[in-house]
Order: structure tokens, then sequence, then C-alpha cells
């Protein structure tokens, strides 16, 4: 096996490890019928930031994309769903979800109606994964806000930390592999947030314990 397999098996691995990391909380929500501190918005973007990502590899014929993003799709689509189910009030929710997706149809409209040429589909929504995937991994950057006020590193989970930076890391690794500017150039922020809050976390550990879950 060559290095961009390895890469690309890594990159696999990671990317359903790290979508997967949604289902406890999702099944404790079930069991207790309780939706705090559910990452409702978090869900929202990753269900999002999928479907683009879907779209993406099926306008460049990327195996691997389309593989990953299925799944995503589905799995953050079953959180929301549960979300849902077990919330008090729905109306929210469920218009939330509604503008998420008049959004991403808004997407498919403009590309397929404006757009039209493929080679410039596939800049434009090119850039529209980068711009998600940028939000996607910005998000963390509050946890950062959160440690250096609290002088704490309690609440922060290990687990999720090392899993965010590996991600990230792999699929930037990745992307410079494939030569694609939209897939490498989004985690190098992630990779940098990552390890900020990995300094934090030691740096911190004293003031506070970190999940180690």
């Amino acid at each position: 096996m060559d290095f961009f397999h390895i890469v690309e098996w890594s990159t696999i691995i990671f990317t359903i490890l790290m979508m997967m990391s949604g289902i406890p909380p999702c099944v404790s929500m079930y069991k207790t019928q309780e939706t705090k501190n559910i990452p409702f918005f978090f869900f929202l973007i990753c269900l999002m930031n999928s479907m683009i990502g879907l779209y993406y590899g099926v306008l460049i014929d990327n195996g691997m994309l389309k593989m990953l993003n299925i799944l995503g799709t589905a799995l953050w689509g079953i959180y929301i769903f549960v979300y849902i189910l077990v919330a008090q009030v729905k109306s929210d929710a469920v218009s939330k979800v509604t503008g998420m997706f008049a959004l991403f149809l808004s997407h498919v409209v403009y590309l397929v109606y404006i757009v039209q040429r493929h080679d410039e589909m596939v800049a434009w929504l090119g850039s529209m994964l980068f711009v998600w995937t940028n939000v996607l991994v910005i998000v963390p950057a509050w946890d950062i806000v959160e440690v250096v006020r609290r002088k704490s590193s309690e609440g922060v989970s290990v687990s999720v930390l090392m899993g965010g930076l590996m991600c990230s890391f792999v699929w930037l690794l990745y992307g410079y592999l494939l030569n694609d500017f939209n897939i490498y150039a989004p985690n190098i922020p992630g990779v940098i947030i990552n390890v900020t809050r990995l300094v934090l976390l030691i740096a911190y550990r004293g003031g506070g314990k970190a999940k180690v879950e």
C-alpha cells in the first residue's frame, strides 16, 4: 500500500469516527428525553457541509468523498431527526432545518440553472465547500475563549479534541496530495485551532479536569 492510500484510509477512518461521535449524545438525548447541551447548531452545519461535500464529490467524481458524505448526511440527519422528536418546542428546530435545506437548494438551483458549465460548477461549489468547512472547523474555537476566560480545562474532552485534530490533519494531507485547495485549505485553521486547544488544555490542566471519555 503506497503513501497516498495510507492517507486515504486514515482519512476515512478518522472521519467516520468523528461522525459517530454524535451517537452517544443522541442516545442519551433519546433516553432522557432532554435536549439540554445537545449541539443542534453544530449538527446543522455538519449536515450542510456533508450535502455540499457529496455534491462536490459527484461533480469531481471522487468515490471517497461521495461515500463519506452519504454516510455523513445520513448520520447528521438522524441526529437532527432525534433532536426534533425529543424537543418540547419543535417549531424553532424545524424552521432552522427548513432554512438550511432552502439554503442548500439555492446552491443547487444556482449551479444548475445559472452556472451550468461543469468546470465553473466545480469551481463555485468548491468555493462553497471551502466556506462551510471553514465554518465547521472554526466553531470549536469558542472553547479557546472559554478555557482562557475560566483559566481551566474542565469540561474539555481530550478524545474529541484529539479526534478533531487528527481528522483535520488527515484531510489537510489528503487534500494536499490531491492538489485540491478546496479540500486542504479549510483544514489549515482546523489544525491550528485544535493544536491551540491542546496547548491550552495542558497549560490550564491544573485549573480543572479535562474529560478523558
